[in-house]
């Protein structure tokens, strides 16, 4: 049959590629070709000899606002896709439908300009187009299109199956997007089942697989599930990444060191700090101390309070246990140590590179009375290059390589020269030390840690600056009281320095513990799990709620 003059459909010759059609080369039905050289378009389905021709037919009968006639190169039922809009068209007749919906709503001037389409495959097209009103380029209206066509099994003529549109977008971000799309990234990384609730559909993969066939897509998802099912499959691209102190100074140990000899000598036995060096603690010191520990994570305030709110705070605090009052603020910073020390305690017996060098209980039972009393010495232990012959040889200072050898093979690292097995062991073979065994099952394995220090936390911001209301002041007063506390009493300067040293710790306390994790995920070729892991190591620099955070999503999958 023959073709129709150009009438609706403005097409732009910017390359003549006629001499390559003439012979055989890229336009041949195994080559498509970007073509941006015509003369006519076909003037009905039955002049369609590719997919290009369903498409130029298309935007021709679109230019005439002939819709019934654009819409009829669809199959009945055929799925459009405008990403203008959230869902797809999945019909001939419904595509129709938006088509006249689009002719009543915009003026009639308005024109699709074909800049080039591939031509050359009976099956798929693509096309660049821009609008035009009154033959000129409407701003904000360039874009691309891909068909997939299909011969009609009742007449044989191709129709399209599959399109779809991609508008310019009216606004443009620009680099910040790509910023938008790093935080939407990390989000995902960290709750991977999101992007499983979030998946669009995917209707071109859908018609292969009616079909038989299988997309690249497809293939390559039931790749990764196969070796997701291996037991130790090798994963390309996956990197160990050594965290922020293992080791970030030149001698860990050295540092560790010189870290708590300065903290003994300055926070506890100086005569130049704040307040009265530790052996001239006066007895109302330590009774503040002791009605601190009494409102133990705000407990027994928050009970005389609901008791007192029924009216039976009287005989509360009579019969039972006495609820003494601490200002709010050197209550809040206590319970907010107490917590932070708690969060602590979970990496304290899941940390590798101490196994074995010091007593792990007694670190964290000091810990979490004493704060840096306790904790300094244990990372002195633990970047110790002595006091574990075992541990030297196999771990050295590289967390790296006690990583790798540990997960590797356990038992050699645990039966080696004196070291003990973990404790995770001990408990489940019935020996050694059980309550040692029990309380780091539960530091460990449980996601309460993190919950309980987190909000604790929480608590202790709003009790500094709220508690008992206009009572004790406004904000300012109760700011003032805390910095006067701060430069006149030991106990709470050095929680002040606790702070910096904790937060500091944190950072490469909780980094080593990501980096067992990502190693884990990699020696398992859990790809979701490394990648979620990589995704939350920013929270280790963010002080306690950080390490929170941390603790309460990883929860049951550390040990189990």
């Amino acid at each position: 049959g023959r073709r129709s003059a150009t009438k609706g459909l403005r097409l732009q010759p910017l390359i003549d590629q006629s001499k390559d059609t003439q012979d055989g080369g890229p336009s041949s039905p195994l080559s498509p070709v970007l073509s941006t050289s015509f003369s006519s378009v076909p003037s009905s389905l039955s002049q369609c000899t590719d997919a290009a021709d369903v498409a130029l037919l298309y935007f021709d009968s679109y230019n005439q606002k002939n819709m019934t006639k654009a819409a009829s190169v669809l199959a009945k039922e055929a799925v459009y896709e405008d990403m203008v809009y959230p869902g797809a068209f999945t019909s001939q007749r419904e595509f129709e439908e938006h088509l006249r919906r689009v002719e009543r709503n915009t003026p009639a001037e308005l024109k699709f300009n074909v800049d080039a389409i591939s031509r050359g495959d009976e099956e798929f097209t693509g096309v660049a187009w821009h609008v035009e009103i009154d033959g000129r380029p409407f701003p904000n209206a360039r874009g691309a299109s891909f068909y997939r066509c299909k011969r009609s099994e009742e007449d044989g003529l191709l129709r399209v199956v599959y399109g779809r549109d991609l508008v310019e977008p009216a606004s443009k971000p620009g680099d910040s997007s790509l910023f938008v799309l790093g935080l939407v990234t990390k989000l995902i990384r960290i709750f991977p089942d999101l992007l499983e609730k979030a998946e669009p559909p995917n209707y071109l993969a859908e018609q292969f697989s009616r079909e038989g066939r299988e997309t690249w897509g497809v293939e390559k998802r039931k790749e990764l599930k196969k070796n997701d099912n291996q037991d130790s499959p090798q994963i390309d691209g996956l990197e160990f990444r050594p965290s922020f102190l293992t080791p970030a100074f030149p001698n860990s140990y050295t540092v560790m060191c010189v870290l708590y000899a300065a903290y003994l000598g300055f926070v506890l036995f100086s005569e130049v700090a704040p307040g009265n060096a530790a052996w001239k603690t006066s007895p109302e010191t330590l009774t503040s101390l002791l009605d601190q520990s009494l409102d133990f994570f705000f407990i027994t305030p928050v009970l005389k309070g609901a008791l007192d709110f029924v009216g039976l705070g009287g005989i509360f605090l009579s019969s039972l246990v006495p609820a003494p009052f601490v200002p709010p603020p050197t209550l809040a910073v206590f319970n907010f140590f107490n917590a932070w020390s708690l969060m602590h305690g979970s990496l304290i017996f899941s940390d590798l590179k101490a196994e074995g060098k010091t007593n792990k209980l007694g670190a964290f039972l000091g810990t979490f009375f004493l704060t840096n009393i306790f904790f300094i010495p244990f990372m002195v232990a633990r970047e110790s290059p002595v006091g574990s012959e075992a541990a030297e040889e196999e771990c050295g200072a590289s967390t790296e390589v006690c990583l790798k050898r540990y997960l590797e093979d356990p038992q050699r690292l645990s039966e080696k020269k004196g070291l003990r097995p973990s404790y995770a062991q001990e408990w489940e073979e019935g020996r050694g030390n059980s309550i040692e065994a029990a309380v780091r099952s539960v530091m460990v394995n449980s996601r309460s840690i993190g919950l309980v220090g987190g909000l604790v936390g929480v608590v202790a911001f709003w009790w500094f600056f709220f508690a008992y209301g206009s009572e004790f002041g406004s904000i300012g007063d109760r700011l003032a009281f805390e910095a006067g506390k701060l430069s006149s009493d030991r106990v709470e300067f050095a929680f002040g320095v606790d702070f910096f040293i904790y937060s500091i710790m944190q950072a490469g306390f909780v980094g080593a513990d990501m980096d067992r994790r990502a190693f884990e995920a990699e020696r398992r070729g859990d790809v979701v799990e490394w990648n979620r892991v990589d995704g939350l190591r920013w929270s280790r620099f963010l002080p306690f709620f950080g390490e929170a955070f941390w603790l309460f999503q990883k929860g049951e999958r550390s040990e189990r």
